[in-house]
């Protein structure tokens, strides 16, 4: 089958989410994870995608894309820290610094210019000020 929708997982983790993009019919072309073991794992699992270990903050859109040779790109997918949102953690209040991940991959994606962006989170982000920040 030839794949011609592009895709790049951001916060790939164990490359879970590129798995359900390719069986889904997409050409996942580069992964970010800050997390060397993570990266690991991902590319144990995906050996065909390229993989870049950096914080999601210190990548551009043009760098990823000229340093890559990735060409166009139809979706920006991910999975960005949600333990600051979710309702488990709640009772603590406290503001999470990773909460600002969330704005870091719709960065990315705004430099991209994807065909679409999917991001996987807790309904507890509609309720943060960053959920007012992405409108």
């Amino acid at each position: 089958m030839s794949m011609s929708l592009r895709a790049i997982d951001v916060f790939a983790g164990g490359g879970g989410l590129t798995v359900g993009l390719k069986r889904a019919g997409f050409a996942v072309v580069a992964a970010v994870e800050n997390d060397t073991q993570a990266c690991q794992v991902y590319r144990s699992n995906h050996g065909d995608v390229e993989v870049l270990q950096q914080d999601i903050k210190d990548v551009s859109g043009r760098g990823l894309a000229d340093c890559r040779r990735i060409g166009r790109i139809d979706l920006v997918a991910g999975c960005p820290p949600c333990q600051g949102f979710t309702s488990l953690t709640s009772k603590y209040r406290n503001e999470d610094a990773r909460n600002r991940l969330v704005l870091e991959m719709l960065r990315l994606a705004d430099e991209l210019a994807p065909r679409a962006v999917m991001m996987e989170n807790v309904p507890g982000l509609s309720r943060t000020q960053i959920y007012d920040e992405l409108l």
